[in-house]
């Protein structure tokens, strides 16, 4: 009972990390006048020569004129920046914030834009149809820069021709670099006089199991694997510790 509701419980922690990475903070629709989108300086972009923090740190202590971090982009260009950068909207209060194009961007550009409606929803509308004050959907914070429904969406229109054979090919790599570490490891150890023994799927099991018992370190790499390898330790003992217990043989004694 108690492996069953500890196995509910990781399955429920991992769908709300999922759903939780596609959350979004400060959000939502904001104002814009329609007219003044067709300004120069209605949308730009991140400038791509503008430094990190590190070079614009060294840049101020030398005195340094830094590029702009936005430059300006027409209408008919923000759903070609949108692909590379961060594109950003002046809203009707006059400040400039980060929003979504592709919310606003089809196969001919800049096309829609929302209006709201009596009940305080938000509808898409044509550009060409919008009223003088409509809205954008503005970036918040957000782990993923994506909705569930879009991710829905793209899964809904997987094609089983294209997903299948990458991935089976996607698999195949997986297993191939599984067993070329495995092999790395006999090579590694059987240099030191460890001889593991058994099949080579009887190692993978032994290993899978060291890694539940004590932890896998970063590399993928199991740490008792260089506790045995330390030196000091008896090469006939480090080969007992990995022997299957029918073949373990004793360490010959000191005294003799």
């Amino acid at each position: 009972m108690k492996r069953t509701l500890a196995l509910l419980l990781k399955f429920a922690v991992t769908l709300a990390i999922f759903a939780a990475i596609f959350l979004e903070f400060f959000g939502g629709y904001r104002a814009v006048d329609t007219a003044s989108l067709r300004s120069p300086d209605a949308f730009e972009v991140s400038n791509p020569a503008f430094p990190g923090i590190v070079s614009r740190i060294r840049a101020r202590l030398r005195g340094a004129t830094l590029p702009p971090a936005r430059v300006p982009v027409g209408i008919d260009e923000v759903c070609t920046a949108a692909a590379e950068r961060n594109v950003f909207v002046r809203l009707a209060d006059g400040t400039v914030q980060q929003f979504k194009p592709l919310r606003h961007c089809g196969d001919h550009g800049f096309t829609t834009l929302y209006m709201r409606a009596a009940d305080g929803s938000f509808a898409p509308v044509p550009i060409a149809d919008a009223p003088a004050e409509s809205y954008v959907r503005i970036q918040g914070y957000q782990l993923v820069p994506a909705e569930l429904s879009e991710l829905w969406s793209e899964v809904r229109n997987l094609s089983l021709s294209v997903f299948l054979p990458w991935f089976v090919a996607a698999m195949l790599v997986k297993l191939l670099g599984i067993f070329a570490n495995v092999w790395r490891w006999q090579i590694l150890l059987r240099g030191q006089g460890i001889e593991l023994g058994g099949s080579r799927e009887t190692v993978i099991a032994q290993g899978r199991r060291d890694g539940r018992r004590e932890g896998v370190s970063r590399d993928g790499t199991c740490p008792r694997l260089h506790r045995l390898g330390r030196p000091g330790v008896h090469p006939s003992a480090r080969a007992e510790r990995w022997q299957p217990a029918r073949q373990r043989v004793r360490a010959p004694s000191r005294r003799s």
